[in-house]
């Protein structure tokens, strides 16, 4: 079981299943007090340390022996606004924009940086607190007939004050980014660079499909559709009412 952890330390949880990679990441967050780290070479321990360790990033390896990396960005998404760092032998256009549609924040390729991972994680951790601490700010003008409520207390979506559809911190950021446009189209790569999305050469892919599977999620759960109209050179407006709670 983790012991008692400093909570003003960053909590990492490394899934890195190559010894020497897993002994290079220990050696040098080990020895910064700013980090406190737990690691694991093995899928389905990670899934039982993130619930005992509620770890604020995970950094995680694409290949491990009994499962993918992807699968795993989908379990903690689906329990978790926590940060993940996706690191990858391999520079495959398909695997960079899976992994950040799935839900992952940053995707690098191995032999990464330490120092640069470093600046990564901390920079990762100012913005997601900052998102939580400034999201609950409501305009004034905000629309007092939507059924649609998008609370930043929860990370939510709310159908009708009835239903909660859990957002992962890309769902949330894009839909508050949408609603910041008062109306008026998004362009994808603006999207792209406002939710840190470093695959620009496929920006457009990677925006469609999280909308995609964004629409596919709430109509899935709350039966209802969300429109988000995409127009040719034009990008993506929000047309469903959505007020902030």
């Amino acid at each position: 079981m983790p012991q008692d952890l400093d909570h003003d330390t960053i909590k990492l949880l490394i899934v890195e299943d190559d010894a020497h990679t897993q002994h290079l990441l220990q050696l040098f967050f080990q020895k910064t007090p700013q980090f406190t780290p737990l690691f694991s070479s093995l899928g389905s321990q990670a899934i039982t340390l993130f619930e005992e360790f509620s770890p604020d990033i995970v950094i995680l390896d694409i290949t491990l022996p009994d499962t993918s990396g992807l699968d795993l960005i989908t379990h903690f998404r689906a329990h978790s606004q926590i940060g993940i760092i996706m690191l990858s032998g391999s520079d495959a256009s398909g695997d960079k924009v899976e992994a950040l549609t799935r839900g992952a924040d940053i995707y690098l390729e191995k032999p990464v940086d330490l120092p640069f991972l470093k600046a990564s994680v901390i920079r990762l951790h100012e913005r997601l607190h900052h998102a939580q601490s400034q999201a609950g700010s409501a305009p004034a003008d905000q629309p007092t007939d939507a059924l649609w409520t998008l609370n930043s207390q929860s990370w939510t979506l709310d159908w009708n004050q009835q239903i909660k559809v859990r957002l992962t911190p890309s769902e949330f950021k894009l839909l508050d980014l949408l609603l910041s446009q008062n109306g008026k189209p998004a362009s994808s790569e603006w999207l792209a660079h406002k939710l840190n999305r470093e695959a620009y050469d496929s920006y457009e892919k990677v925006i469609s499909t999280l909308i995609s599977r964004l629409r596919k999620k709430i109509k899935d759960e709350t039966q209802q559709a969300l429109i988000i109209k995409a127009y040719r050179n034009e990008g993506y407006l929000l047309v469903s009412r959505i007020a902030r709670s």
